[in-house]
């Protein structure tokens, strides 16, 4: 779009134009909510965003009149669609002096004529990078989106959206940026928890030999590296017995270190613990708090996770932890991964890396308590430290009001899609500083596959439209009718294929 299309004329109403919002009257039915405008096409130019269009007409603002008239049959002489006319509201973002971009200090004058900007003058304003993982076009404007990927992840980066709104889809579209990089460009490991398969299609698509994916329900987890604190926040240990639990596995870590010695079997533990000159009452409780733990399947005193597997450069490693019901479970599994990767990664183990956590308001929650939220503590410490490691994280959530405060406000990069519920809204504009008013009033009305982003890697908010996948097209969902037209199906098919035994 070039900026030699005159779609209106700044007009004057009780406070604007002002240094931050004005007023234009609508000549042209290709403007559309989120276009970008100047006005001016000399050196300076100034630069906005439509945040809002509506109708107006003189005549219908007298109600009085409108109900005689109606009453009577007389509205049809007068010339009402003459006086209807469309007035859009521009949110002024800065001008365009030269080749530079600066803050705007005086408003445009009445009269001036309204311009859409052009691709030329979106570059300047938005200062985008040549090179970058391209992940659409800007909303309304034929302008590729590419950004740097340190901009974007540094910092971290959430995801918010409701259910259905494209979350999910968007990712797959940073995946496959990530697995298209090239060793020049600089390649990060990635590490997906995936809650409901969502990206477990990649292991069948082109890029199958850059992803691996790990069964969760396949997975042992040594009790002794999930430590004492979160043994004794998943038994709700009292002190006494942590205390002991902590003093033997401190006697643990010295022998294994000294010796060598594999972590003791829970038979072996036992045994400890009653040889330990410690209350009786105390051991008990202990004990008996500790068989529940041998209860879980899951929990060995062996790790079966391979070094074979760990997060490597350009490849994505995804743990499916759909076939796994118990939350708790999942979280124990987020926890000790999460724990090791980052481990690992501060000692230069692993490449700089990059986490997704799907549904993170289920792993990182802001008001559970600590036994029901047993992986958030290691979530919140990634949030706040990870940037100095170069272990960025990603979370996705169609809850963000249930999601941890502490993390979601150090995602510095958002991207938001469609959400509805006040609440969530309300949540996202207390925790993210780069959010306003006017972004967040956008939010309701965004379409599927379209997003609000906001970041180090803009000056200001970025509406995008989201490109197509190229791994696997979009499923188109069943509605409850079809599914419930095939339940009755298959089962009267079972009934007759009985029937022929009996």
């Amino acid at each position: 779009m070039q900026a030699v299309e005159k779609i209106g004329l700044v007009v004057a109403n009780e406070d604007s134009p002002n240094t931050n919002y004005f007023l234009f009257t609508l000549n042209s039915e290709k403007v559309k909510k989120g276009n970008y405008v100047v006005v001016g096409l000399e050196n300076k130019k100034i630069v906005g965003q439509i945040i809002e269009i509506y109708w107006t007409n003189r005549y219908f603002k007298s109600h009085e009149i409108i109900a005689d008239l109606s009453s009577t049959g007389g509205i049809e002489n007068f010339p009402t669609e003459a006086w209807s006319y469309g007035l859009a509201k521009v949110k002024i973002v800065g001008l365009i002096n030269g080749e530079k971009f600066e803050r705007c200090f005086f408003p445009p004058k009445c009269g001036e004529h309204v311009f859409l900007a052009s691709v030329v003058d979106l570059k300047k304003v938005l200062n985008l990078p040549q090179k970058g993982i391209y992940l659409g076009k800007i909303l309304h404007h034929d302008i590729e989106l590419r950004l740097e990927l340190s901009k974007l992840i540094g910092k971290h980066l959430a995801i918010l959206a409701m259910s259905g709104a494209g979350k999910s889809y968007f990712c797959s579209v940073l995946l496959e940026e990530l697995l298209e990089l090239k060793k020049e460009d600089g390649r990060i490991a990635t590490i997906v928890f995936d809650s409901h398969q969502d990206y477990t299609f990649f292991k069948n698509s082109q890029y199958s030999n850059l992803v691996e994916v790990i069964d969760g329900k396949s997975l042992k987890l040594n009790y002794f590296n999930l430590g004492v604190n979160k043994i004794a926040a998943m038994l709700d240990l009292g002190s006494r017995s942590r205390f002991l639990l902590y003093k033997l596995f401190r006697y643990i870590k010295q022998k294994k270190k000294k010796e060598g010695c594999p972590t003791p079997t829970f038979e072996e533990l036992f045994e400890m613990i009653k040889k330990d000159e410690v209350n009786k009452k105390t051991k008990a409780a202990l004990l008996e708090a500790l068989a529940s733990l041998k209860g879980f399947k899951f929990i060995s005193n062996k790790d079966n996770f391979p070094k074979a597997s760990y997060p490597a450069p350009g490849k994505i490693l995804i743990f499916d932890l759909s076939s796994i019901d118990s939350l708790e479970q999942k979280q124990l599994i987020v926890h000790y991964f999460l724990a090791k990767f980052f481990n690992a990664r501060k000692k230069n183990k692993i490449p700089p890396s990059l986490v997704i956590i799907e549904e993170a308001h289920n792993f990182c929650p802001e008001k559970e308590k600590a036994s029901a939220a047993l992986s958030r503590d290691i979530i919140n410490t990634i949030a706040r430290e990870g940037r100095k490691f170069f272990f960025c994280l990603c979370l996705i959530s169609q809850r963000p009001v249930h999601l941890s405060t502490t993390a979601l406000s150090q995602c510095t990069s958002n991207v938001i899609l469609r959400i509805t519920n006040p609440n969530d809204l309300d949540h996202i504009a207390k925790s993210s500083e780069s959010i306003d008013s006017d972004s967040i009033k956008f939010i309701p009305g965004l379409e599927v596959g379209n997003a609000l982003l906001l970041g180090d890697f803009s000056r200001f908010p970025i509406f995008l439209e989201v490109r197509k996948r190229k791994s696997q097209e979009q499923k188109i969902s069943k509605t409850i009718e079809q599914e419930a037209k095939e339940f009755e199906e298959k089962q009267n098919q079972l009934e007759q294929e009985l029937n022929l035994y009996l």
